[in-house]
């Protein structure tokens, strides 16, 4: 009996860290923790102030990620400081964490870390 309740009590918090790490992911984008597959994708590192390369062109029905490779959290938000685009928004990122984001529009799209401002900022260029 105590290790059946110890068995249920276990998955009951399985189920909530689950649910937890599902809602904090919930923005629709997929923070992924595996890279696009080879040939599906570019990628770009998030270094505390910077991404690199700040600027990136790739063609229409490109999966771009971001990877977190700083100390600091940050973000991959669309549109600038002033004003955020919503096309996509990765959440806070850790370090090690990722984002990726399918370009599927040709077109400028420019983004920037919330946490930092106008200072960190990127853009993606897609023909």
């Amino acid at each position: 009996m105590k290790i059946t309740l110890k068995l249920l009590a276990m998955a009951a918090v399985i189920a909530a860290l689950f649910l937890y790490i599902s809602a904090c992911a919930g923005n629709g984008e997929g923070v992924v923790t595996n890279p696009p597959p080879n040939g599906g994708g570019s990628n770009v590192s998030v270094i505390d102030d910077a991404f690199s390369p700040q600027s990136l062109t790739v063609q229409a029905g490109t999966m771009v990620m971001w990877r977190n490779n700083g100390n600091s959290q940050h973000t991959v938000t669309s549109g600038d400081p002033n004003n955020a685009g919503g096309v996509f928004d990765s959440g806070l990122l850790g370090n090690g964490a990722t984002f990726q984001h399918m370009f599927n529009d040709k077109g400028t799209f420019p983004y920037f870390c919330r946490v930092h401002g106008s200072i960190m900022s990127g853009t993606i260029v897609v023909q």
